[in-house]
């Protein structure tokens, strides 16, 4: 189990943290059930000690656009916790938001650090089995169909997100639009959320394995 605890900036938002777990929206099957109990769970004791906590990560689809809502998809190779599906392995990013107040995001972070240990406690030697196991299934990939990158979308489904009032207008230096958000003016957003994840590309994966050239090793 792997544990990526971050702060991530840009819009203004109440939600004040997000949980993202892998193997979850691909990967080994029972992986993926056990990292959704993973990430629930998490979810769940964050509510539980008064966060807003959302399972997916909080960036809109257009760059600065809260009405083009988000995105919840496998990964990109920047964020770390989804190398670890790759492995049959647990990975988890906890996001705070940095327009909170320092105790705030120490206090949230401190709570999902608690969560996960004690989800460890509970279900680690099952989990470490089940790891184990996708391993041994791993074994017979060759010549099967196996998915190499995911999309999420084009169907959405609305979605409740707890923002503030904003408004769109020119910059005066770029001319692009910017986002100014009113704090004292709490808004329920409803937006667009890309969930449904299909694979978009597809290979049969080799019988003799890879050769990686050196550059990229």
């Amino acid at each position: 189990m792997y544990v990526d605890l971050h702060v991530t900036d840009g819009a203004k938002f109440e939600h004040d943290v997000s949980v993202q777990v892998e193997p979850v929206h691909a990967g080994d099957a029972t992986l993926q059930r056990d990292g959704t109990r993973w990430r629930d769970a998490v979810l769940a004791d964050l509510k539980k000690q008064g966060s807003l906590p959302l399972p997916y990560y909080p960036s809109f689809v257009h760059e600065d656009d809260p009405s083009s809502g988000f995105a919840d998809d496998v990964p990109p190779p920047r964020f770390s916790h989804g190398y670890f599906l790759l492995r049959n392995r647990f990975g988890m990013l906890v996001e705070t938001h940095s327009w909170k107040d320092y105790p705030t995001r120490v206090r949230v972070t401190r709570n999902a650090i608690v969560s996960v240990l004690q989800q460890a406690a509970r279900h680690g030697t099952q989990w470490r089995a089940d790891a184990l196991a996708a391993d041994q299934r791993a074994t017979h990939l060759a010549g099967t169909s196996e998915p190499l990158s995911f999309a999420a979308g084009p169907d959405a489904r609305t979605v409740a997100f707890r923002g503030y009032a904003y408004t769109r207008t020119p910059s005066p230096i770029s001319g692009a639009l910017m986002t100014h958000y009113d704090e004292s003016k709490p808004q329920i957003w409803k937006v667009p959320l890309r969930d449904q994840i299909t694979p978009d590309v597809v290979v049969e994966a080799p019988r003799g394995g890879y050769l990686i050239p050196a550059a990229q090793a």
